[in-house]
């Protein structure tokens, strides 16, 4: 998977310095936060937002890679707890249950190992 992911990079990358290397005389008026610059590079602004569009996504991705890691550390103490209650649970069960859950365990086994 991240070899598609290092193609795309590479195939934008080049698209921008396509564009760049056709626009290089081009200079554009452009307005910035209650501010005029004039006669700004084209390919200036181009190489600029590119690189706050990247900044921004890898902003995006960390806050989400946490969550994400979050989230599968609650699972985790979820599943661990819920094999404690099992394993409790077990240990509370009268002697005879115990023994048809282990014949029970045995015969689907050794169903199973006869199957293959």
């Amino acid at each position: 998977m991240w070899i598609f992911k290092f193609l795309l990079v590479i195939v934008i990358i080049s698209i921008i310095l396509l564009v760049a290397g056709l626009n290089v005389s081009e200079t554009v008026d452009l307005e910035l936060l209650f501010q005029e610059y004039q006669d700004v590079s084209l390919v200036l602004v181009i190489i600029v937002s590119f690189i706050l569009g990247m900044f921004g996504t890898l902003i995006i991705s960390i806050f989400r890679e946490l969550q994400l890691r979050s989230q599968l550390r609650k699972e985790k103490n979820l599943r661990i707890n819920i094999e404690r209650e099992l394993t409790d649970l077990k240990n509370q069960l009268p002697k005879t249950e115990i023994e048809e859950e282990a014949k029970l365990k045995d015969f689907t086994d050794t169903s199973t190992s006869n199957e293959v």
